[in-house]
């Protein structure tokens, strides 16, 4: 079962929110420091900072005294327990929000938030601050949305962490606890449409020895279920397939243009994702099948060679490494 726990500060807000087995509310804002303080109260975009990047857009807000929480301080009182994933919108106190995790990053396996560019964020909610911090607790950036603002510059946007394998492998907890993590993540992966990062999950959790070899073809069969077409396709297409994929953002470009506030497409941060262009393999040429098969094999070597804490923890080179560093140490 899968429980979801809410927070909302603005008591009219609070009140439309129904607890139920599964959902869970809490009349609170979150942030990195429990306490009190002021909150700028407006249905859709309230928030602990003042809205001086909405100002000229004629919203009143009423400011009033909330209760601050952070999710450490939650999860320590058995209030919530170790979230799995992380989502928030917190209208320029994401970062705050996501630190006051605290220790409890070191096990999120998801999170999703809004961010501002460096050069007008407030509260440091920007996406260098951002990325910064999960990248240290073992996230990997996998998608990034974008708004722009009045003048055309890009103003913020969205954001899609999920949590390097090669991190819970290495980790120290025990074996179960990591089988744990690593299923959780492949079911997140799922959810997302992640079929690349699916099967990496899959592959170094057998060669980690948490997955046997049938655990591991019926994941690997799961992924090849549903193929994203456009990697199945043959590879003599790729010239057509740029040539489509440019008359269609000329196409969108005349449509839409830049408008102020509006957010690239597909959003791949949203739960799920944008998944139009899958199809069940039963549908498709054998050929694209056999391609599909080819590429899920290349991607693991990519993770192998270029992205894995894992193995950049496990490999000779690294290992030769950490040996010089501690000899220069001593």
């Amino acid at each position: 079962m899968v429980r979801h726990y809410g927070f909302e500060p603005n008591p009219i807000d609070f009140a439309k929110l129904q607890s139920s087995a599964t959902a869970k509310f809490f009349q609170l804002a979150i942030s990195d420091a429990p306490g009190k303080a002021k909150f700028h109260a407006h249905p859709g975009s309230g928030s602990l900072s003042e809205r001086v990047d909405r100002a000229g857009m004629s919203e009143t807000y009423n400011v009033i005294d909330v209760t601050v929480e952070t999710l450490e301080n939650l999860a320590a009182q058995n209030d919530i327990p170790q979230p799995d994933v992380i989502k928030t919108d917190a209208e320029l106190y994401d970062l705050r929000a996501v630190r006051g995790a605290g220790s409890l990053l070191d096990n999120v396996l998801c999170v999703t938030c809004e961010f501002e560019y460096a050069h007008w964020a407030q509260n440091d909610n920007s996406f260098s601050s951002i990325d910064l911090m999960l990248n240290k607790r073992g996230m990997i950036l996998f998608g990034l949305s974008h708004r722009t603002g009045p003048i055309g510059e890009i103003s913020g946007g969205d954001l899609l962490y999920l949590r390097d394998v090669g991190s819970i492998v290495s980790s120290s907890a025990p074996d179960q606890t990591k089988r744990s993590q690593l299923l959780k993540l492949f079911a997140i992966c799922g959810i997302l449409k992640q079929p690349k990062y699916s099967v990496v999950v899959a592959e170094v959790g057998k060669k980690a020895g948490l997955l046997n070899e049938a655990e591991f073809r019926e994941l690997r069969g799961y992924v090849s279920e549903n193929v994203f077409v456009p990697w199945s396709m043959p590879g003599g297409a790729e010239d057509l397939r740029g040539r489509l994929t440019h008359m269609l953002c000329l196409l969108g470009e005349f449509l839409t243009g830049r408008n102020c506030g509006v957010k690239s497409a597909p959003r791949s941060n949203q739960f799920p994702a944008y998944t139009h262009a899958f199809m069940n393999k039963r549908w498709l040429p054998a050929g694209f099948l056999r391609r599909y098969e080819v590429l899920l094999d290349l991607w693991i070597r990519v993770y192998e060679g270029n992205q894995g804490i894992y193995y950049r923890a496990t490999s000779p080179v690294a290992k030769d490494a950490r040996e010089q560093t501690n000899k220069t140490s001593t």
